[in-house]
């Protein structure tokens, strides 16, 4: 089971996060895993396969953290919903690394 975030955290919009914890989660998520990566994510997000090729080209090493940016300015984008996509996605492993960095923040 993943680690727990606090009732604190899971209300912390992902815009409040600092760069090295997105970067991290992002880099997890770029990573090849069929059907649980970055681009299953921003479908879940709401973002088109344009968009998806918008980020990619930005950073090809790590293009869910472009994705995760882009999707943190927009109002309602807490850790909650963020924890509550990737748990659609069976991430738990991604959840984990986000409540692990907050706790060290």
């Amino acid at each position: 089971m993943a680690e727990e975030l606090s009732a604190e955290d899971l209300e912390r919009e992902v815009r409040t996060l600092k760069s090295p914890i997105l970067r991290g989660i992002g880099a997890m998520l770029s990573s090849p895993c069929p059907g649980k990566d970055w681009h299953y994510l921003s479908g879940k997000l709401g973002y088109s396969l344009l968009q998806y090729d918008q980020f990619f080209s930005q950073d090809p090493t790590n293009p869910a953290y472009e994705m995760l940016r882009h999707w943190a300015t927009n109002n309602g984008s807490t850790v909650r919903v963020l924890r509550n996509k990737l748990r659609e996605l069976g991430r738990d492993d991604v959840i984990g690394q986000l409540a692990e960095s907050m706790r060290c923040k």
